[in-house]
């Protein structure tokens, strides 16, 4: 009936947690169940650029970069839970690092190192970091629920081409995974599902409309998940990809879908999320941390409401 669908539809939207930002000063929240508004941190100086943002899968760490445009550049921990906000100290980076991600655990920090040209690792509470692999023509990483990370890799030489690779995060001898069709229509975005089988990537070109592609692990063929979408995200708890919607890579509208991890298949209609955001992290309970523009703090609660 018309009325379950409209049951069923707030019930979708109300499944997601969200975060806004900024300012000129730095300013980062999220809600979590309940609408409950945490604020990360107004930081003490003007960053004109928030770099990587990462949230724990459990929704209750969130760490992120911010420079004030020039070389200068901060990696900061927020603790959901108790409000407390650090600087993550890592020994030899006194630049800062890139794109953070947190471990399956929570316990520690990949990341990438372009002092020392390698992916890394560090323990939250910061200190010496590990080398994992060379970063070398490195896009972006995952790590996977097998303790293995998974990363594209863009090679030049002998013909142009985007892979998939992974290495374990111990380190060892990194392996190729799969050869991407298309290269030239590859978007430097990657999410591993649970269980590790396959990853999300989304692709685009001239021809076809960007498009969401499930890849395989084991080499196997891809197929299109979603069409008119990009940088797909899975949400344990709720079933539901969540996606920017439009025919453009990076499309800030945001949008949900049901999807079943084990036929690796959309599960049911899209339903588009009153949320604008071109960059944005979710955790496995819903957490939903995003940037935002124009410059503007916004509480979201569940039922739909926004309170400036």
């Amino acid at each position: 009936s018309d009325a379950d669908s409209q049951k069923a539809m707030g019930s979708r939207r109300r499944h997601l947690a969200l975060g806004l930002a900024a300012f000129t000063t730095l300013v980062l929240c999220a809600i979590q169940p309940g609408a409950q508004l945490l604020p990360v941190s107004t930081i003490f100086w003007t960053p004109a650029h928030i770099g990587g943002v990462a949230l724990s899968r459990d929704g209750r760490q969130l760490v992120f970069v911010g420079s004030d445009g020039g070389i200068r550049s901060d990696t900061w921990l927020k603790d959901l839970r108790t409000g407390r906000v650090s600087r993550l100290e890592v020994d030899g980076q006194p630049g800062g690092i890139d794109s953070p991600l947190f471990s399956p655990d929570g316990q520690w920090i990949a990341f990438k190192s372009w002092k020392t040209r390698s992916l890394r690792r560090v323990r939250v509470s910061g200190g010496t970091s590990v080398r994992i692999a060379d970063a070398r023509n490195m896009g972006t990483f995952e790590w996977a629920d097998d303790g293995r990370i998974v990363f594209t890799r863009f090679q030049l030489q002998p013909e142009r081409k985007h892979e998939i690779w992974r290495v374990r995060a111990d380190g060892g001898e990194p392996e190729l995974v799969a050869a991407l069709p298309e290269p030239q229509s590859f978007r430097d975005d990657i999410h591993v599902l649970p269980g590790s089988r396959a990853a999300l990537i989304t692709l685009s070109d001239l021809r076809t409309p960007v498009r969401v592609v499930v890849q395989p692990l084991d080499g196997a063929a891809s197929h299109v998940v979603l069409t008119s979408a990009s940088f797909a995200r899975y949400v344990a708890s709720a079933r539901q990809l969540v996606f920017q919607s439009g025919d453009r890579p990076g499309a800030a509208r945001l949008a949900s879908v049901p999807f079943d991890v084990e036929s690796l298949r959309g599960a049911g209609p899209v339903t588009p999320l009153d949320v604008d955001a071109s960059k944005f992290v979710v955790s496995s309970n819903g957490t939903l941390v995003h940037v935002a523009n124009p410059v503007e703090l916004v509480r979201i609660y569940r039922d739909g409401r926004r309170v400036p």
